[in-house]
């Protein structure tokens, strides 16, 4: 007996490119560019920077875009992939601007020899498209059917320069404490340390 597949939305399902093996980032320093920069605000109202990634150069050039890509085919919200988002927090905790945060914009600013940082007037589409490196490292995470897998997310700046030297040290794999509980499938915040559970998502 055969199927109707128009009964079950033939027409609508995006064909899955099969026979190929993913490509997974391994962990190491990478020069990317801003594909997206804006302010956000955590659930206690603390204003922070958020940076969307991709790698610019090397055999994993487009790595974020592609992925991001391949994941509107079958789920049109698709986000940017949560590993290739970097998000640090502008104030401390004494309201005056974070060193971290400073530390980003001067990475950036090294990386970027036209680039002039308006104090006065700070925007973050300043930043997009502007290259950066970034060091990114594994993280295990538990999925929803609470196994332990390890995903590659992208920890903090350095600048140009330093990645092409390899004057960076790859952080060692962070493992679950036993305590944690059930996470989503991508890795918590990253840059300086921010509150539990004070995120804008």
């Amino acid at each position: 007996m055969g199927i109707n597949l128009n009964n079950y939305g033939y027409d609508n399902v995006p064909a899955a490119e099969s026979g190929e093996e993913p490509t997974y980032l391994p962990p190491d320093g990478y020069i990317c560019r801003i594909c997206h920069a804006e302010f956000a605000l955590t659930k206690s109202e603390k204003r922070m920077l958020v940076l969307q990634l991709d790698i610019a150069e090397g055999d994993f050039a487009g790595y974020f875009t592609n992925r991001y890509n391949r994941n509107k085919k079958f789920k049109s919200d698709a986000k940017w992939p949560n590993p290739a988002i970097y998000r640090q927090m502008i104030l401390d905790s004494a309201g005056k601007i974070s060193s971290y945060f400073k530390g980003l914009l001067t990475c950036i600013q090294k990386s970027n020899k036209q680039f002039l940082l308006n104090q006065n007037n700070f925007s973050a589409s300043d930043l997009r498209g502007l290259k950066c490196g970034f060091v990114f490292a594994q993280e295990e995470y538990q999925k929803r059917d609470n196994s332990i897998a390890t995903l590659c997310v992208v920890k903090f700046p350095k600048n140009v320069d330093d990645i092409l030297d390899g004057n960076f040290t790859v952080p060692p794999l962070k493992q679950l404490s036993p305590q944690s509980q059930p996470t989503t499938d991508f890795s918590p915040l990253n840059g300086a340390p921010i509150d539990n559970f004070d995120t804008p998502f």
